[in-house]
């Protein structure tokens, strides 16, 4: 329920935000985006580090 109130609530607060506060609102959008894309290198690394490893299909099938 959460992930489908934040996708109905997204585009009214990112609207409300860019014309109630104009280019500065703008300017905040672009650095909220911006602050998610330099994360994405050090989320990955983690997601690749803390992945289960698997020998061969073999294992992987008993697992499930």
């Amino acid at each position: 329920m959460s992930t489908q109130l934040g996708t109905m609530a997204t585009p009214f607060l990112v609207l409300a935000l860019i014309t109630g506060a104009g280019r500065t609102g703008w300017l905040v959008l672009g650095a909220v985006l911006l602050a998610a894309g330099l994360c994405v290198p050090a989320v990955a690394g983690w997601a690749e580090r803390n992945r289960p490893r698997f020998r061969d299909t073999h294992e992987l099938m008993e697992v499930r």
